[in-house]
């Protein structure tokens, strides 16, 4: 009698456990919502600035709001969501992005947030409509509700240029070719100036050309494609890819760029440019970079493309809040994800310098809070982050991600395998052959591990 006692209370104990480790996790708690985000100290810092904005309001109305969070590891988001979701251990909430989203679409783990826009009269007008369009990861629906706008811009490190005594560019006829040519005067700069050892640390450019709304775009420039959804073909191995990818080389091997797979140079001081979205501005001040101005990203000009005409073309892409089709509160969670497309939410995500807002009025304002709030860059010209009336004649839009074409699933595996294989290109393999042999390879390589799609 006294075993199955002890027995009975073992079981009783393991049930508490195993229900305390699923509210941890995410799911229940006592909370009324639950919003799960990366592990990133300024992503934790904005989700509570959100929360207690959100709360605040709630208890204005008379109603007492609990919400709690929970961070995940951002090199294993996507594989700790599908651990929670077979678990049944989801947030209310996501922070997700047009590449993480479609897989969680199709497999109905995020909410369409379609029906919520048209029940609550949303007037789109209002905002970014190109950030919605990336929102809308499947069958045209929205599964996010974006939070802020991005496209890559040339942040310029204007001390590092006074350094070396090279002209800082500027906006005016801004392309491929003057990008170039300013790396040229600043390598030949950095080498007559430094110990040769240093030009294997010191770069023109800080640039991720394995980021794919980096290459993706030198391939549509040059009429190349890298993948066709409705034919079910690569283009990596056709001329105008090969093209593209030889320019690519070209600026790693005369050292105007750092290697694909490389990082950090212009935050530490070691390029005097760089190409990235808004989040690099968190950056900025604390690593000592403090004279700073943005140009756009540079047009793909008639010259460096040996083509008749000009042709700019605009990565963007954007990142917000999904809502799981699990939730328990679905009604709260939605107030909340459309309280962060409000003026205020809006303002409170810009004062931190890092995001863009959506809403039109807002990215244009000189008074907002994203231009205004980071004091080193209150008085520099921060037009490069949207897309004013002025870019409409000399840029097209397209999505950073561009795999909407190929089953929802496979589109994390597209990107990470190109990353991968692009990473190579100045690698001791290709050091010696031609980029039309690394770009058979490409072709070879992501067909076997795609497979079918």
């Amino acid at each position: 009698m006294k075993r199955k006692i002890v027995k009975l209370l073992c079981l009783i104990m393991s049930v508490f456990m195993l229900f305390g480790m699923c509210a941890c996790a995410g799911g229940g708690g006592g909370s009324d919502l639950i919003i799960a985000h990366k592990q990133e100290p300024a992503e934790a810092i904005l989700t509570r600035k959100l929360i207690n904005a959100f709360t605040a309001k709630k208890k204005a109305q008379g109603q007492e709001v609990e919400i709690r969070t929970f961070e995940i590891s951002t090199g294993s988001y996507k594989s700790d969501i599908t651990k929670q979701n077979a678990s049944k251990t989801m947030a209310d909430i996501y922070h997700s992005d047009d590449q993480l989203a479609p897989t969680w679409a199709k497999l109905g783990v995020f909410e369409n947030l379609d029906p919520y826009f048209a029940n609550s009269n949303f007037d789109f007008t209002l905002y970014d409509d190109k950030a919605f369009d990336a929102a809308k990861v499947y069958n045209g629906n929205i599964y996010y509700a974006p939070r802020t706008y991005d496209q890559p811009v040339v942040i310029v490190n204007v001390d590092f240029f006074d350094y070396y005594g090279v002209e800082v560019p500027t906006e005016d006829g801004w392309n491929w070719t003057k990008l170039v040519q300013t790396c040229d005067a600043l390598r030949k700069a950095i080498d007559a100036k430094e110990n040769i050892n240093e030009r294997e640390v010191l770069f023109p450019m800080d640039c991720c050309l394995s980021w794919q709304p980096i290459y993706s775009t030198f391939v549509k420039a040059f009429g190349g494609y890298i993948v066709d959804g409705v034919n079910k073909t690569f283009g990596l191995n056709q001329p105008e890819a090969i093209a593209a990818f030889t320019k690519i080389k070209e600026l790693i091997v005369n050292k105007y760029f750092n290697r694909p797979s490389g990082a950090g140079y212009f935050t530490n001081g070691k390029s005097g440019m760089y190409i990235m979205s808004r989040a690099a501005v968190a950056n900025l001040e604390a690593n000592g970079t403090t004279n700073v101005k943005f140009l756009p990203y540079p047009v793909f000009d008639a010259e460096y493309l040996g083509a008749s005409q000009d042709k700019g073309i605009m990565p963007y892409g954007a990142s917000g809040y999904a809502m799981t089709a699990s939730s328990k509160n679905k009604d709260l969670a939605w107030e909340f994800i459309l309280f962060t497309l409000s003026e205020e939410a809006q303002n409170i995500m810009g004062a931190n310098g890092t995001s863009v807002p959506v809403i039109k009025s807002l990215q244009t304002s000189a008074d907002a809070a994203w231009r205004t709030q980071i004091e080193i860059i209150k008085d520099v010209n921060q037009d490069a982050f949207i897309f004013p009336d002025a870019f409409a004649s000399k840029y097209e839009r397209v999505l950073g991600n561009f795999g909407k074409s190929i089953t929802p699933e496979k589109e994390d595996t597209l990107y990470t395998t190109l990353k991968q294989l692009i990473n190579a290109i100045d690698s001791a393999a290709y050091k010696d052959k031609s980029v039309e042999v690394f770009c058979n390879d490409m072709q070879r390589d992501l067909a076997t591990v795609m497979g079918s799609f």
